[in-house]
């Protein structure tokens, strides 16, 4: 993955920490992107079991792992944005 952060300067500090910071911040939501995709994989593969509590939890289980990863694709999707902005030199709210 390349930093999206290039400094102007290279003489910039400031830029180029927050640049390794969104590399860093990004890099963990994608790993926790990707193991809550294995999750949801593995919870999509079990098949009813017969009992209707256990049944009902896998499905709650679904749903909550559905939530995070969409709020985990929201989050990187606005810290790309954001990141992008800064390297136009956009104002950033």
């Amino acid at each position: 993955m390349s930093q999206f952060i290039v400094p102007q300067q290279p003489q910039d500090p400031v830029a180029a920490l927050v640049g390794t910071q969104i590399d860093a911040l990004l890099a963990e939501l994608y790993r926790k992107r990707a193991e809550l995709t294995e999750q949801r994989t593995g919870v999509d593969r079990r098949g009813p079991t017969g009992d209707a509590q256990i049944d009902r939890l896998n499905v709650e289980l679904g749903v909550q792992i559905s939530d995070g990863l969409a709020t985990i694709n929201q989050l990187i999707d606005e810290i790309e944005t954001f990141a992008l902005d800064m390297t136009r030199g956009l104002p950033v709210a």
